[in-house]
């Protein structure tokens, strides 16, 4: 009995091992998402500060708006 009890610890230790990776894997490409929009915003936020700096409002150029069709 003791025997067929450590295979099965040993098969259910590899089983939630692979179940964790996947929920890792899962959640990291999740991520993923809010972490490209987060990038996103920064960039159109240094844009709309660097057009502030020279006295112009900018919501026209295709930088901004290739970045901002990112978010939409």
């Amino acid at each position: 009995m003791a025997k067929h009890l450590e295979e099965f610890d040993s098969t259910w230790t590899a089983y939630e091992q692979i179940y964790v990776l996947e929920l890792m894997l899962i959640e990291a490409d999740a991520r993923r998402y809010i972490t490209e929009a987060i990038e996103t915003e920064r960039d159109l936020n240094s844009i709309e500060q660097k057009e502030k700096a020279r006295g112009r409002i900018v919501f026209d150029t295709s930088e901004y708006t290739e970045k901002r069709s990112k978010l939409i």
